[in-house]
């Protein structure tokens, strides 16, 4: 009886950590949307103003 209690509560504790694992990715996959729509927005006011923007990645480096 006592290791049925357990288990349950070890499926309970993993279900928590895989239900929290997917609201952090479903906010991560959230800001990864906002911050390409600020990149685009700066890349249509960049090249409104004349600027050239460089495409690659590590640029600053």
């Amino acid at each position: 009886m006592r290791e049925d209690y357990n288990a349950k509560i070890a499926d309970e504790l993993e279900a928590r950590k895989l239900r929290e694992f997917v609201d952090d990715l479903s906010r991560l996959y959230m800001d990864a949307g906002d911050l390409e729509k600020l990149v685009n927005r700066v890349r249509r006011e960049a090249k409104d103003l004349g600027f050239r923007l460089i495409e690659s990645t590590d640029a600053g480096q």
